[in-house]
């Protein structure tokens, strides 16, 4: 799955960490780290 893509559900909050990680297999951990690397700085902090 794209960055995008998984940043987006990220962004959405009808869709929670756990969501996410049935979805990709990827935890938040990971996935809070996919949005740092992809996101400026004031985006991620939104």
């Amino acid at each position: 799955m794209p960055d995008n893509e998984i940043i987006g559900m990220a962004w959405a909050d009808r869709i929670s960490f756990e969501e996410i990680k049935k979805r990709t297999g990827l935890s938040e951990k990971e996935i809070i780290k996919i949005m740092r690397t992809n996101l400026k700085r004031k985006s991620y902090l939104l």
